[in-house]
C-alpha cells in the first residue's frame, strides 16, 4: 500500500536518510525506533512532504511521486492520502474542539458543515471527548488536546496515519489514555506509523518495528545494546512468568531467577551508561 525506494535527503551536506527502502502494507502498524538523530521523525515528515527529500520515490494507493520531479497538486493528492499526529498537538487555539476536527474537512475535503460536523462527533465519541465539543485547547489537559489531534487525523479519513512521538509531551500519568486511543485506533484496521519511545506499547502493538541506526558500525551496534537494556523488564516479567509455570515457589529458585534478572540488568545499564556518556563524541545529531 505505501512504498518508500531510495528516499534519501540531507540538511547542511549531511546525509540523514540514506536510501530508505520500506513497505508497508494495508493495516499494517509500523513502528520506528532508534536513537535521536537517526531521522525517524524526519521519515515521517517526508511521506507527507512536510520535508522535501532530495531523491526517492512513493508510492501510496494510487499515487506514484518521484520525489525529484513532483508538483504542487502531486503534494495535495498525496497529504489527501495521509494524516499526521504531532508531538505538539498543533490544534488553532481560537477554535472549539469540534471546530478543530471539522476545519481539515471543509477546508480540504470540500465537505458541508453538516458533513464534517456528524463526522467530527463520530470521531470525538470513540476518543471519548463527546462532553468536550464546545471547550478550547487550553481548556483541556494535555492528553485531551492529542486525543483531539487523533480524531482530527481520523475524520478525514486517510489511507495511513502518521504518528510522531505522540506522548512525548505528555505528563506521565497522561500517556496512557493516548496510548489505549492510538491501540483501539489499530485494532480498527487503520495503516499507522508511528515513532515512539513507548518500548512495551511497541512491542504489543506494533505488526512491524524498524530499527533507525546511525550510519555506522559501531553506532548500530550501540543501539543493540540500549535495546538489551530496554528489554530488561520484559526479561523479569518472563522470569517470574517461567517460575509460576514450573511450579518454583521455593525462596531459592525464586532468588536463583532475581538474581540473574539482576545480574542482566546491571551490565545492560553500565553500558547504557557508557554509550550515553560517550555517543554524541561518535555522531552529529540534528
Amino acid at each position: 500500500m505505501l512504498t518508500l525506494e531510495n528516499l534519501r535527503l540531507s540538511f547542511n551536506g549531511e546525509e540523514v536518510l540514506k536510501g530508505i527502502d520500506l513497505t508497508v502494507n494495508k493495516g499494517d502498524v509500523v513502528t520506528l525506533i532508534g536513537p535521536s538523530g537517526t531521522g525517524k521523525t524526519t521519515l515521517l515528515r517526508c511521506i507527507n512532504y512536510l520535508e522535501r527529500p532530495d531523491d526517492g520515490k512513493i508510492s501510496l494507493a494510487n499515487i506514484h511521486l518521484d520525489y525529484k520531479s513532483v508538483q504542487q497538486k502531486d503534494v495535495l493528492r498525496l497529504r489527501r492520502k495521509t494524516a499526521m499526529v504531532f508531538q505538539q498537538y498543533n490544534l488553532f487555539k481560537n477554535k472549539t474542539v469540534i471546530e478543530n476536527v471539522m476545519e481539515a474537512q471543509m477546508v480540504v475535503q470540500k465537505k458541508s458543515k453538516k458533513a464534517a460536523y456528524e463526522k467530527s462527533m463520530e470521531q470525538l465519541e470513540k476518543v471519548g471527548l463527546l462532553e468536550k465539543v464546545k471547550a478550547y485547547p487550553s481548556q483541556l489537559s494535555g492528553g485531551q488536546q492529542q486525543r483531539v489531534s487523533i480524531a482530527r487525523a481520523l475524520a478525514v479519513e486517510p489511507e495511513v496515519i502518521l504518528f510522531d512521538e505522540p506522548t512525548s509531551a505528555l505528563d506521565p500519568e497522561l500517556v496512557g489514555e493516548v496510548l489505549k486511543v492510538i491501540e483501539d485506533v489499530a485494532k480498527s484496521g487503520m495503516t499507522i506509523m508511528l515513532v515512539t519511545n513507548e518500548m512495551f506499547f511497541a512491542q504489543n502493538i506494533s505488526s512491524k518495528v524498524v530499527f533507525m541506526a546511525l550510519p555506522d558500525i559501531m553506532n548500530a551496534f550501540l543501539v543493540i545494546i540500549k535495546a538489551m537494556s530496554l528489554a530488561y523488564l520484559v526479561s523479569v516479567v518472563d522470569i517470574f512468568g517461567q517460575a509460576k509455570l514450573l511450579g518454583a515457589y521455593d525462596f531459592r529458585y525464586i532468588e536463583a531467577f532475581v538474581a540473574a534478572a539482576f545480574v542482566y540488568w546491571a551490565i545492560c545499564s553500565f553500558l547504557t551508561f557508557l554509550i550515553d556518556k560517550y555517543e554524541l563524541k561518535l555522531r552529529k545529531g540534528y
